[in-house]
């Protein structure tokens, strides 16, 4: 199970409930086959799949950055 109120409120809206009830998300039922064969898009699959991943980047973001003048 996911835990829907873990996820981004926008994430949430995109249930099939719309959000309302935050219900946990079932990934594996054995009753079922095995895993989800549907796709559920999430905020940091979808920005990794667009955005390029670069380990080598160690300075910290502007936002955090301003924590540790």
């Amino acid at each position: 199970y996911i835990q829907v109120p873990l996820a981004y409120p926008r994430e949430r809206k995109r249930r099939m409930n719309g959000g309302e009830e935050w219900l946990p998300l079932c990934v594996y039922d054995s009753s079922s086959g095995g895993f989800l064969t549907s796709f559920f898009p999430c905020y940091w699959s979808d920005y990794y799949a667009k955005n390029e991943r670069n380990p080598d980047v160690t300075e910290l973001a502007p936002w955090v950055a301003r924590f540790y003048k």
